[in-house]
């Protein structure tokens, strides 16, 4: 799924939010995990999604924390992502001014 830019960089924020709580709280071990009260509605999505991809765990009763290597990976794998969009851009922005020119 391609996010538009500026929606992409509020979802990715948001994430931000929720993994500074938990690195603020020390939350990067089970036995350190905190709760997660007072989210905003979409850091509360975003919680979800990182959630279900291991970057965030969840301890009974509503404890959270961080796998800190998950969310590193999370991460350089959104820039690469990122960048590939770019070159595409570039790519088609070339193209186009080629076929203008013709």
């Amino acid at each position: 799924m391609i996010i538009p830019m500026p929606i992409g960089a509020h979802v990715m924020r948001a994430e931000r939010r929720v993994v500074e709580r938990l690195r603020d709280a020390h939350a990067t071990q089970p036995h350190l995990a905190v709760p997660l009260e007072d989210l905003r509605h979409l850091e509360h999505k975003r919680l979800r999604h990182l959630l279900r991809n291991d970057i965030v765990h969840k301890i009974e009763p509503d404890r959270y924390y961080l796998n800190e290597s998950a969310w590193e990976d999370h991460i350089s794998r959104q820039r690469r992502i990122g960048l590939a969009m770019v070159f595409i851009m570039l790519v088609v922005l070339v193209i186009a001014l080629a076929a203008s020119r013709h």
